[in-house]
């Protein structure tokens, strides 16, 4: 698709990019609550309409992070940077869900120079309704988790800044007895890191 491509390109646009880096974390979480349905898929694998570890893997990988994101946004209550951790975690499973699901259906498209597993494999997934989700749905998502790891390295990033800044000046700043908040130089470019 050209979702990732435009994206990619897009980028390089510092509107684009701001505009992009600038997403709420907690919309890009609960956009991913609605991967539940991809028990759809367990249905289609049942009716024999998809085959292999496709479905399977697509389908728990997709429930796991919908579910998970639940917890995920309370986190998000308190702030990114008091759950950096687990938030990054929840981030790359479902980012590499993505990536596995996109390779066991090629893996599992008929026809595919690369199929190891026998038909009708992926098949459903190349016909509407079902093509909706790897040609629109999984490039946002991608995206969305893109967007989420540099939020978070640059929150990170932000954060060391600020403690580096800190660990040497609270000692002249106690004893000059000046505001703390007043001796933390915040760098010109701190939104865009």
């Amino acid at each position: 698709t050209l979702w990732t491509p435009c994206f990619a390109l897009s980028t390089a646009w510092p509107a684009a990019r701001q505009a992009m880096l600038s997403i709420p974390m907690p919309v890009m979480v609960a956009l991913n609550i609605v991967r539940v349905f991809a028990v759809l898929f367990l249905m289609l694998a049942a009716e024999g309409r998809l085959t292999g570890p496709f479905p399977h893997s697509a389908a728990w990988g997709d429930i796991i992070t919908g579910v998970v994101a639940l917890p995920v946004l309370w986190l998000l209550k308190d702030g990114a940077a008091h759950h950096s951790t687990a938030i990054a975690a929840w981030n790359l499973f479902g980012a590499a869900d993505l990536v596995l699901a996109i390779a066991f259906g090629i893996m599992s498209a008929e026809g595919s120079p690369l199929q190891l597993f026998p038909g009708p494999g992926s098949e459903a997934m190349q016909h509407a309704p079902w093509s909706f989700v790897p040609t629109v749905l999984v490039p946002i998502w991608l995206i969305l988790h893109a967007i989420i790891a540099v939020q978070l390295r640059r929150a990170k990033l932000i954060r060391e800044n600020i403690t580096e800044q800190t660990q040497g000046s609270l000692i002249d700043v106690e004893e000059a007895k000046i505001p703390w908040w007043q001796e933390i130089n915040y760098p010109d470019d701190w939104l865009e890191r």
